[in-house]
């Protein structure tokens, strides 16, 4: 417990320190308060209660006339009267409302924390007046925080009147030591009331939860009847809930659960009990109402929420259905039953409306969109929630909780969007419905003949040889494809003598019932349920009745869910395929497409190996260019095809197709490309003008296939890669017309020099060997092949008397001349293209020492590219006839060259130059001139 702060005292005594709280003082309490301390501590009454065994415990412990107790509002900054006792004024304390942090000697103490001592109250300047009350009427006062934790619960006030009538040090002492145990008593209630509320509090809405609800219509329940009284009960859920979510997400779908809850709040009596029972399902509890009283209620919760405009959504409506206990069930469960009936019929009458339960006809309308008509009809009304309404009016379900399980785990179906999900709900569910020893759920495959198990369940060890292999089946083949077939319900009392039943391998043959039920979407067979109960006859037309009526609800689910995924797998093929294209836009070569390709389809296909095959125009054949996944064996890397059959093939496939696994097998394994037996997906390129090509992916196993998805997926990855290629042989063929064109620009400018007419290209071929020595990449290459080519571009800008000068230069010629690298950056500047080199071009002429130009550069701050061009094209100038002189030999050079290593070459360079030479790499038309 923390030390006590510094008090203050009346006018003329001096401020001192109150001791700490510890063990003694908790001991000079008296005995009785002392319990009734310990008896708060623990005790699980409310903070209201606590607040008032409070006051009444310092009651006995300091003497007063007026108590106070304030709760503090720590986000306001404010604190409220909570409890006030004063026989004269506590109506004007409580009309004072709350007081701010600082505002009179209470808001003092809330603001400081500092407990306060003020005898003679009246003089204080401090003080703050209570309107109501007399003015400066003499008085005393103790204030103290309620500390708990650390956090302020409040401040805790004393009064006694009259002029001379104060409080005594130790009466001081002991209020700060009841104080502080009292405020962890008023925090332990807080606590143990705010888990409590959370325990039974639904936490997105607020409303009570599902458990609450159970707990208090048995209560309710046991009181009606105990009192002959009368309970209304309320369920009702927000129509067509799921499109809300599907179509604008779970957050949108959330607001419009807590406005309802809101609108259900506003519209409710203080005395009912509001609840969330499930996930768009709400139900009111109304004590000692009438029917008539439930009904008047539902209509206003339905008006309510028909007649907002929810953000976003729009409008939405519920159906409401309204049950009385003990008049339809006296147990909770049974009215509960009646209840979701009755919403039941709402839902099948065309939503938007309350229905009241009554036994003879399923339910009687009472207010909604067709107001016009009383009872509903006995005839089949449309939809599954019909169909179920329609059974239970005629009394075939065994009871009406069944009937309440079936609608809820048709609701729950609706609400998946998975399709395993979906027959696994139907699996772990359905037993509450039909006692069955194995269910299984089957789905009709996109090939329309395959019948694919996605849930199956055995209880008995006789079904547990079952494995997804063996229940995989074809319409037409045993009793789930008869009943696919014939799209009608099947029921075999005995297996073992039923025409249509088969025994599914790796089971026992045993003595069993099976029953068959179509999953019918209109027309269209969507799937087979399949029961089996070990035993001959084990199913009645009850079993079949209900069975079938989950058979189209699932139905419609299953169809939600394909259609759902379909969409999910059509984004998902559009981004992928923007990706690719995306990335292919880029690529600036036919390698560089491939790649991109090869290394994006594993993450569009689910597939094995990949390759890329073009068709080499001269041979007709196809080549290995490109793979992912495996190392090929590079003897069969070339596959032979005649121009003839290689043309017809590509005019007569334009769209991917699979090659099957029997076909793969026939293919000795020494030429196969990839080892094992496994399905191939083929896809066809073509680009202009006469490029052809394959994109061929393996399948991830033998057991592994290709879809129509993957077949979508493989003809945009072919369409996009096709004109990516396209794209890059027109880039290719424009760069190459590109470079004969700087070429020949190159060289007529050389030729103002008549001993050097083909400079340019030399030095560019000479460069490149020196390229390839230092092993640089393809881009590097390129960029020094330009470099070289554009080396002394800036000459354009030099006179031509003052290039074609035979004799030495003037001081002035030389300064002109060595402006050529920077006019050369200049004129290279405007073209994007070029860009990479225009720093090589610019170094072309500086030294490794750093005493050349323009810069001054030095060592291997000169791009390595510019010091292979300038070490080429002195070896070049020197082995060249020249105005002022003749060639000098190659042997002479070279000695020149390594001269000058270290000082004007870099002799990295050099030594590399040297290697390439001594090794006839440089081709002698171009080192001899």
């Amino acid at each position: 417990m923390e030390a006590v702060r510094p008090v203050e005292y009346e006018e003329g005594a001096p401020p001192g320190q109150v001791e700490a709280t510890g063990p003694q003082g908790i001991s000079s309490l008296p005995d009785a308060v002392l319990s009734d301390i310990t008896h708060l501590l623990v005790s699980e009454g409310s903070p209201e209660k606590v607040v008032e065994a409070v006051a009444d415990a310092l009651s006995e412990l300091v003497p007063h006339d007026s108590l106070m107790l304030y709760r503090a509002e720590p986000h306001l900054r404010s604190i409220r009267p909570v409890l006030v006792r004063d026989p004269l004024y506590a109506e004007e304390i409580f009309a004072m409302g709350p007081y701010a942090y600082g505002q009179g000697i209470t808001g003092i103490t809330a603001e400081t924390r500092v407990p306060q001592l003020v005898n003679d109250v009246h003089k204080d300047t401090r003080a703050a007046h209570v309107p109501g009350t007399p003015d400066a009427e003499p008085e005393s006062m103790i204030a103290v925080p309620l500390l708990a934790r650390n956090d302020l619960k409040g401040v805790l006030c004393m009064y006694r009147l009259g002029e001379d009538n104060h409080f005594t040090l130790q009466e001081f002492k002991l209020a700060i030591t009841f104080s502080d145990l009292a405020a962890l008593a008023m925090d332990n209630a807080e606590i143990r009331t705010r888990l409590e509320t959370e325990v039974i509090t639904d936490h997105l809405t607020a409303l009570y939860n599902h458990r609450f609800f159970h707990e208090r219509l048995a209560e309710e329940i046991r009181r009606a009847n105990r009192s002959r009284s009368r309970v209304g009960l309320l369920i009702y859920d927000i129509d067509d809930f799921k499109r809300v979510n599907d179509t604008y997400g779970h957050l949108t779908g959330d607001q419009v659960l807590q406005g309802v809850a809101s609108i259900s709040r506003e519209t409710s009596r203080q005395e009912d009990v509001i609840c969330r029972i499930g996930g768009e399902e709400f139900a009111v509890i109304l004590p000692g109402a009438t029917l008539e009283d439930s009904v008047a209620l539902g209509e206003r919760i339905r008006q309510g929420i028909a007649g907002v405009e929810f953000p976003v959504v729009g409008r939405i409506t519920v159906s409401v259905g309204v049950a009385e206990g003990p008049l339809h069930a006296s147990s909770p469960r049974e009215l509960m039953a009646c209840a979701d009936l009755a919403l039941l019929m709402a839902k099948a009458a065309g939503k938007d409306c309350v229905i009241v339960y009554a036994a003879d006809a399923g339910g009687q309308q009472a207010s909604g969109a067709s107001r016009d008509r009383r009872a509903l009809p006995r005839a089949p009304l449309p939809g599954t929630l019909g169909r179920m309404a329609t059974l239970t009016a005629r009394g075939e379900p065994r009871s009406v909780a069944q009937l309440r399980v079936l609608q809820r785990l048709s609701a729950k179906l609706n609400r998946l969007n998975d399709v395993r999900k979906i027959g696994g709900a139907i699996t772990a569910e359905l037993r509450q419905l039909i006692d069955y020893h194995n269910c299984r759920v089957f789905i009709l495959d996109d090939d329309g003949e395959t019948l694919l198990p996605i849930a199956f369940r055995g209880e008995l060890t006789a079904y547990q040889g079952e494995t997804f292999e063996a229940l995989i089946t074809k319409i037409g083949d045993g009793l789930t494809g008869h009943v696919a077939e014939t799209r009608q319900t099947w029921y075999a009392p005995d297996a073992n003598h039923d025409p249509y039943a088969v025994l599914i391998p790796g089971t026992a043959d045993l003595d069993e019932s099976l029953l068959g039920v179509p999953m019918l979407y209109g027309q269209r067979v969507i799937g087979v349920i399949v029961l089996s109960k070990l035993g001959i006859g084990q199913f009645d037309q009850e079993d079949i009745r209900l069975l079938e009526t989950l058979a189209a609800s699932a139905a419609v689910a299953f169809e939600n869910a394909r259609l759902l995924q379909k969409e999910h797998e059509a984004a998902e093929v559009s981004r992928a395929l923007l990706q690719l294209s995306q990335a292919l836009t880029g690529a600036p070569d036919t390698r560089e497409v491939l790649t991109q390709t090869l290394a994006a389809v594993p993450s569009m296909l689910d597939c094995g190996e990949v390759s890329a095959w073009i068709r080499i125009p001269e041979t007709g054949g196809y080549q290995l260019v490109g793979y992912m996944g495996f190392e090929p064996d590079l003897s069969i890397a070339e596959v032979s095809v005649d121009t003839g059959t290689g043309g017809r093939f590509h005019d007569l496939v334009e769209v991917p197709f699979v090659v099957e696994k029997e076909v793969v097998a026939q293919v000795p394994e020494r030429h196969r490309l990839v080892p094992g037996a496994k399905d191939l997906l083929v896809a066809p390129m073509r680009w202009e003008p006469d490029g052809l090509g394959v994109v061929v992916v393996a399948a991830k196993d033998g057991w592994s296939s290709f879809g129509e998805r993957d077949l979508r997926l493989a003809r945009g990855i072919a369409d996009i890669t096709s004109l990516a290629l396209g794209n890059a042989r027109r880039f290719d063929e424009l760069e190459r017309a590109y470079l004969s064109t700087v070429e020949a620009l190159a060289n007529a400018l050389e030729a103002q020099d008549e001993y050097t007419g083909d400079h340019a290209r030399a030095l560019a071929e000479m460069a490149l060997a020196v390229g390839y020595e230092l092993e640089l990449d393809p881009d590097r290459l390129k960029i020094l092949e330009l470099a070289a080519l554009f080396h002394d571009i800036g000459k354009i800008g030099v006179p031509s008397e003052i290039i074609r000068k035979p004799g030495p230069l003037t001081a002035a010629e030389l300064r002109e001349m060595k402006r050529h690298p920077e006019i050369g950056e200049q004129i290279l500047a405007p073209v994007p293209f070029l860009h990479p080199i225009l720093a090589i071009v610019r170094a072309c002429h500086e030294r490794w020492d750093g005493k050349g130009y323009p810069d001054g550069l030095a060592g291997e701050g000169i791009p390595l590219e510019s010091r292979i061009v300038f070490v080429c094209d002195a070896f070049h100038a020197m082995t060249s006839d020249r105005p002022y002189r003749t060639a000098l030999p190659e042997t002479e050079a070279v000695r020149r060259l390594k001269l000058s290593a270290g000082t004007q070459f870099d002799p990295d360079i050099v030594a590399a130059f040297i290697r390439v030479l001594k090794d006839d790499r440089i081709p002698a038309h171009l080192s001899h001139h």
